[in-house]
């Protein structure tokens, strides 16, 4: 988040619960998953504020990016790369899930939001993937 605010971006954080309680692995992943998701709101959403929600924990971690709708930046223009499926594949490797798109904002044109998560194995259970359409929260 450091990276994202030296850039100008403005950026509200919660943060909650220990992030050495999870493997180091999955920490890598909030990390990654938050900075893609900060660039992409500079480089899709320029001057628009965003809100980074992580919480670790054993049974489950997750983490969510959000932001308003903003004005694209030239470097919009300039085509995409494949962080969101990078970040897919790994989120997944992970045994976990990740989701992204529009939501409703309240401010003119949709916003968007980046949410990733992991359950933990309970008795047996597998964590699973599960994709389709960004569920509004």
């Amino acid at each position: 988040m450091a990276e994202a605010r030296s850039a100008g971006q403005t950026v509200e954080a919660d943060l909650a619960g220990d992030a050495e309680s999870v493997p180091v692995s999955h920490r890598l992943a909030v990390h990654r998953v938050v900075r893609e998701a900060l660039t992409n709101a500079r480089k899709h959403a320029s001057g628009a504020p965003a809100r980074v929600t992580v919480r670790y924990g054993t049974a489950e971690s997750a983490v969510e990016v959000r932001n308003d709708a903003g004005t694209p930046s030239e470097a919009a223009a300039l085509g995409g790369g494949y962080g969101l499926i990078g970040l897919t594949e790994r989120v997944t490797a992970l045994g976990g899930r990740l989701e992204y798109g529009p939501t409703d904002s309240g401010q003119p044109g949709p916003g968007r939001a980046v949410r990733a998560g992991r359950r933990g194995r309970r008795r047996g259970v597998k964590a699973g993937f599960r994709s389709g359409p960004l569920p509004e929260r």
